[in-house]
């Protein structure tokens, strides 16, 4: 349970296995050279036991009150087989993409699992709410709210040169809203941006996306059975 507000970034280890209440309270990551808030390499849940049931949506406003994880960089990064639940709280990058689970991003060796699960509370950021890139890699929405000031709401990266491939991934959206817009002139808004090879299972959600399109895909497949 998070006690007092603290500004420090965090790992939890290979094997470790911890369950964090934000309880309110807020962690600002501070590492100069990689700011990242959260680095989860065993598995984590957060959740919020001071917060709403669940984040309300008015138009393009979200309101929720809760314990935040606040990052530069990346709110909440799954690498190397690690795997974060998201039940409840709020998870704010100011730069770069609020929750991403990273495979493996070579073209040798094995898939690498690592996985999050967004549950509930609400994911804020400038660029990509939420992104899975990398071999093995899995993201899968289930509820709560994400939302993304500029380019995708839940994105991939199509690159895929020399010894990089950053496909093979695995993005289920089943619940959840989805909400996007656009910043930077002559680009578009998406719900899911999908340039990567992988797979993109949506069966429900809601996507609120102004000035651009619920879901672009170019490259894998898209198997899209539900949803608003």
């Amino acid at each position: 349970v998070l006690k007092q507000d603290v500004t420090e970034s965090v790992t939890v280890p290979a094997g470790k296995e911890i369950t964090l209440d934000l309880a309110g309270k807020n962690i600002q990551s501070n590492n100069a050279s990689n700011k990242n808030a959260v680095t989860v390499k065993g598995k984590l849940t957060v959740k919020d036991s001071t917060a709403a049931a669940e984040a309300q949506v008015e138009g393009d406003t979200v309101l929720y009150t809760s314990g935040k994880i606040t990052a530069a960089n990346l709110g909440l990064y799954a690498i190397e087989g690690g795997e974060i639940v998201l039940e409840s709280g709020s998870v704010e990058s100011t730069g770069n993409i609020g929750v991403f689970a990273q495979g493996n991003m070579t073209t040798s060796g094995d898939a690498v699992n690592s996985k999050i699960t967004v549950k509930g509370g609400y994911i804020l950021s400038q660029e990509y709410a939420a992104s899975a890139q990398g071999r093995g890699a899995e993201l899968n929405i289930q509820g709560g709210v994400l939302k993304a000031k500029d380019n995708a709401v839940i994105g991939g990266n199509g690159t895929k040169k020399g010894d990089k491939d950053y496909g093979g991934t695995t993005i289920n959206i089943s619940g959840g809203t989805m909400i996007g817009g656009i910043q930077t002139a002559g680009y578009i808004a998406c719900g899911v941006y999908h340039p990567q090879e992988g797979t993109l299972n949506i069966t429900g959600g809601k996507f609120q996306i102004t000035n651009g399109v619920g879901v672009l895909i170019r490259a894998g497949s898209a198997n899209i059975t539900g949803g608003e």
